[in-house]
């Protein structure tokens, strides 16, 4: 065991955008604003974990903020935890190399001033964390909320997007309690499967589901509520495209998250542990223009190469943060949770590196939705749930 004690600090900071950054994937106001936030561990090494309200990430961009990360925190690249809580209700950081879509100049410009305002929360937040170091415990709790919901549904024509609160979906809610050695709180985290896209459709910026019930608990608190996105590849909240329906949601998994947290007595230091697998993966072809998409009750999966993702393991005690770059199913999360006996597992997707969906097999032979917007071949899912659990596995007989 580590016999370095345990230091902890966390910090959050606002991203201010400019106005004009609103006309960037057709926004049109402010409603909520959005944040980045950080947990700064260290037990002899340091580990960061950073929790961004985007929808997802460009290579340039990513390595922009890893770069802040490590001359901002002093954390080496393996030990660092770059999480997006997928909202979809805030512009895209659309990329020069080309690889997004095509876009003019002015629009480029727009995103580096986006760019620019989320690096420089990043440097806040980071900075706020290192400040507030100091001596810590750790406890956790699993629970469950009600309100993500399975987006499949099956029609005449085959599976298609919808709302389905019956299809099978992960609920739970792990929840990690970040404390003083004199019980003052430092931070709390939580990990939760579903796509934050309640104000999608009404176009307005907001931290969404996730980031709304962030601030709800920093409220009661006064401390960083760190979101980590859980399995969304197929799951998503029960109601959508309303005001009401965020603050409704959101009320609801702030307290779940609150009442697993004071349930939380138990706290020891801890020992932090980490490694990373990574796997090759079977590709397909897949069709670019989603807006073409239908539901059917056949596909052919065309083999087009392969590519390499991977999963990221953090030990925290009995407590286990498994990360992958893809979005997952909701069984694919149950069955690497339900495969590590003993801890208490968060699995987080969009871990370093955000990736389409990566759906579990049954969902290919249904042709649900998630398969025909995946680049990979089935089989993946199940490859990278046994590589993540084989590496916890080996952490904690290492750890004994």
């Amino acid at each position: 065991m580590n016999e370095n004690k345990l230091l902890a600090g966390a910090g959050t900071a606002e991203v201010l955008l400019d106005g004009s950054c609103l006309l960037v994937d057709g926004f049109t106001a402010v409603h909520d604003p959005l944040h980045v936030r950080a947990l700064v561990l260290e037990d002899g090494k340091r580990t960061v974990i950073v929790s961004v309200e985007i929808t997802s990430i460009f290579p340039p961009t990513q390595r922009r903020f890893e770069e802040t990360i490590q001359s901002v925190a002093g954390a080496v690249r393996e030990n660092i935890w770059l999480c997006l809580t997928h909202s979809f209700s805030g512009p895209h950081i659309w990329p020069r190399d080309g690889k997004g879509p095509p876009r003019s100049e002015e629009e480029l410009a727009r995103c580096e001033r986006i760019e620019d305002a989320y690096a420089a929360a990043l440097e806040t937040a980071l900075k706020t964390a290192l400040d507030s170091m100091r001596p810590a415990v750790i406890g956790h709790a699993r629970g469950e909320s009600s309100v993500a919901v399975s987006r499949n549904v099956e029609t005449d024509e085959g599976w298609w997007l919808g709302t389905n609160p019956d299809g099978p979906c992960d609920r739970s809610l792990p929840v990690v309690r970040i404390d003083g050695e004199d019980g003052m709180p430092i931070a709390l985290l939580f990990n939760y499967g579903v796509r934050s896209e309640v104000m999608s459709p009404l176009k307005l910026v907001s931290s969404d589901l996730c980031g709304n019930a962030s601030v709800r608990i920093e409220k009661t608190l006064g401390v960083p509520a760190i979101f980590l996105c859980g399995a969304c590849g197929d799951q998503e909240p029960g109601k959508k495209g309303s005001i009401e329906a965020l603050n409704e949601q959101s009320e609801t998994l702030a307290a779940d998250v609150l009442e697993l947290y004071e349930g939380i007595t138990q706290k020891q230091a801890v020992s932090v542990q980490s490694g990373s697998v990574t796997i090759t993966c079977p590709t397909k072809w897949m069709n670019r223009d989603l807006k073409s998409l239908r539901p059917t009750r056949s596909a052919e999966f065309a083999p087009d190469g392969e590519k390499k993702t991977t999963a990221y393991v953090l030990r925290l005690g009995s407590f286990t943060l498994v990360g992958v770059q893809p979005e997952i199913d909701g069984i694919t999360s149950k069955e690497i949770a339900f495969g590590v006996p003993g801890d208490n597992v968060a699995v987080c997707v969009m871990v370093n590196g955000g990736d389409k969906c990566m759906p579990e097999r049954r969902a290919y032979e249904l042709v649900k939705y998630q398969c025909l917007n995946s680049p990979y071949m089935p089989g993946a899912a199940e490859a990278l749930r046994d590589a993540a659990i084989g590496l916890v596995n080996q952490l904690k007989e290492g750890n004994q």
